[in-house]
């Protein structure tokens, strides 16, 4: 008995959930007259418009657009609200996420953060008189090109919406549109089929069991309503689930390991010590790279001298004081995501040097540094 009614109370649950779900995934939600017909929705007579955001591998200057068109039914000449909600964003991604809105004859009527959007709307006017107005524009949004690094495999979520502010509400008009009654229909189908699972439930349980069951198929029937009035009633047509994901860009060396041992950096006057550094892209996007060096100490730092070689070609040879400024020693290859090259990396105790010099040590960190190759052209480090 015990197992029927977890039963019973588990397929209310999960018939309301998925009703809601449904709901909740309803691409537009259009504002209604004082009249009860609909008067702003996402026009679908549009060819591919109002498709949603899905951007992956982002880097600063991307820039992605989509076309909207909204049907708005009016009395009189009204102000079209657009504003962004940030339904997720780990790490202020919003802020460096540029929006451009243009109207449908190309003129700018936003250019900002994203997350402006979601505190003070645009508006986008509509001057004709009583009518239906479809009212076209373009949304443009681009990664900002001085987002930093704290903004690599960032990710957020955002939702648009069309709406007509408080004010405005008694210049609409109800829109005249056919296949209204599929949704009124679809949702009363729904609350039958959680009554009828919660009957049906009922009516195989007994005493206390049977009541507690009442009541959750109850809270499973309350929560179906409000979704499906929600989504019915909305005062907003939305696109939603609009998704911004940025990409990495990174570089390792030699999985982490030093290049040279204690062994291996025995330095004597004239002699060259000589190792292989592996140079792989770990990111996801296409990139060029510098070695230089850092924390360089040790009695013999000004009497060593070093040679980068990729293949034959001589990337680098000097001293270390001229290895530590960025950009000395540039590959000229474009590491794809995946790719590595192996260069040859050789540490020398330049001759003649003094006794003093002769058993002192040097130490160093050997890096990389990494730039995006999309727009960026060929600029520094």
């Amino acid at each position: 008995m015990l197992r029927t009614a977890r039963r019973a109370a588990a397929t209310a649950l999960l018939a309301a959930l998925a009703a809601c779900c449904l709901a909740l995934a309803c691409p537009a939600a259009p504002a209604r007259a004082e009249g009860g017909g609909a008067s702003v929705e996402l026009y679908e007579g549009a060819p591919s418009a109002n498709e949603r955001f899905s951007v992956a591998g982002m880097l600063p200057g991307d820039a992605e657009s989509r076309d909207f068109a909204v049907k708005v039914a009016h009395a009189e000449p009204l102000d079209v609200r657009f504003a962004v909600e940030v339904v997720s964003d780990e790490r202020g991604l919003a802020d460096v996420l540029n929006v451009r809105l243009e109207d449908a004859a190309g003129a700018v009527v936003y250019d900002g953060p994203a997350s402006a959007l979601s505190r003070e709307p645009a508006a986008l006017r509509v001057d004709d008189g009583a009518g239906e107005t479809v009212l076209a524009c373009r949304v443009t949004v681009s990664l900002s090109a001085s987002a930093g690094n704290e903004f690599q495999g960032a990710h957020a979520q955002v939702d648009l919406h069309w709406s007509v502010d408080a004010s405005d509400e008694g210049k609409l008009a109800p829109l005249a549109k056919t296949g209204d009654a599929l949704g009124a229909a679809l949702g009363a189908l729904a609350l039958l089929c959680v009554a009828a699972a919660a009957a049906l439930a009922a009516r195989r349980l007994r005493g206390r069991r049977r009541q507690a069951l009442r009541l959750v198929a109850a809270a499973a029937l309350a929560s179906l309503v409000v979704a499906l009035a929600w989504a019915l009633l909305s005062p907003r047509a939305s696109v939603r689930g609009n998704v911004f994901d940025t990409g990495t860009v990174s570089i390792d060396l030699n999985g982490g390991a030093p290049a040279f041992s204690e062994r291996s950096a025995r330095l004597e006057p004239g002699r060259a010590v000589t190792e292989e550094l592996v140079v792989a892209n770990t990111g996801t996007a296409a990139a060029r790279y510098c070695l230089y060096l850092e924390n360089l100490q040790g009695d013999a730092a000004d009497a060593v001298e070093f040679t980068v070689l990729l293949g034959d070609a001589v990337l680098f040879s000097g001293d270390a004081a001229q290895l530590e400024r960025r950009g000395s020693c540039a590959s000229p290859t474009i590491l794809e995501p995946g790719q590595a090259e192996t260069l040859a990396v050789s540490v020398r105790l330049r001759e003649g040097a003094g006794d003093d010099r002769q058993g002192g040590g040097v130490g160093f960190d050997l890096c990389a540094d990494a730039v995006q190759v999309a727009n960026v052209g060929g600029g520094g480090f």
